[in-house]
């Protein structure tokens, strides 16, 4: 077995689970919030990949063999090569059956199309099942809530943010529209976008913290992207307002 065939072989098993992993948590969101993604390398996303990878070559394998059995693709074109994806996979570990450069191409073009066509149906089927709690749960992490009440057309989540900043003993907040909520892998927040910006001062004063009234109006931030080495402390609400 030649590392070629090795590496094949790991990509044809291995890319339909990582594609079914991308449409999931990676291509997924809602209104600005961006699934929060298992760990890499944690049991749970090893389980997810390699679950999906079966998933999705059970699925592969018999829309295969019900295509050859019954003839319902190959009868409208002829191949000069075989197709079933799979034979050609096997074959990669004959010596004595070479692939055509017909087969080869067929084959690599079967590897791009598999983990596409999973990473675009887990995503249709993860939007369908979003109005369970326990998906949307295990996919949104602890803004499922803020995901599911910001879903409505006119439904929208302000952000109130303390940040590290001061000016002078008072510290800088900002005050908007969330456009984009990212976490890492243990939930915790990584960045947000602000859109419709104000910022204001929070006072601490005997232990409580007051926020302060501006002695002139000052001009809103269009967009304001704040990291998490930024952010203090963060607070949402949602804000309906009527469509006309």
């Amino acid at each position: 077995m030649n590392s070629v065939a090795v590496l094949l072989a790991t990509v044809l098993f291995l890319g339909p689970g990582l594609g079914v992993y991308a449409g999931v948590f990676v291509m997924g969101g809602r209104k600005g919030f961006r699934p929060a993604p298992p760990s890499p390398g944690s049991v749970t996303t090893i389980s997810f990949v390699v679950i999906g990878a079966l998933i999705s070559h059970s699925i592969a394998s018999l829309l295969v063999l019900f295509a050859v059995e019954f003839g319902q693709v190959w009868s409208i074109a002829s191949f000069a090569f075989e197709p079933n994806a799979y034979v050609l996979f096997f074959d990669l570990f004959d010596h004595h059956n070479a692939l055509t450069d017909g087969e080869v191409a067929y084959l690599l073009f079967w590897l791009a199309a598999l983990p596409l066509a999973s990473c675009f149906i887990a995503r249709v089927v993860t939007g369908l099942l979003l109005h369970q709690r326990s998906v949307s749960s295990f996919v949104y992490g602890w803004v499922e809530q803020l995901a599911r009440e910001s879903s409505p057309q006119n439904n929208w989540v302000v952000a109130f943010v303390l940040t590290t900043g001061k000016l002078g003993e008072n510290i800088i907040g900002y005050e908007g529209i969330v456009r984009e909520l990212t976490l890492d892998s243990s939930k915790q927040v990584t960045s947000i976008l602000l859109e419709d910006v104000d910022r204001f001062l929070v006072a601490k004063q005997r232990g409580t913290f007051r926020r302060l009234t501006p002695h002139q109006e000052t001009p809103k931030i269009g967009t304001l992207h704040l990291a998490s080495d930024r952010i203090e402390n963060i607070a949402f609400t949602i804000f309906s307002a009527e469509i006309q």
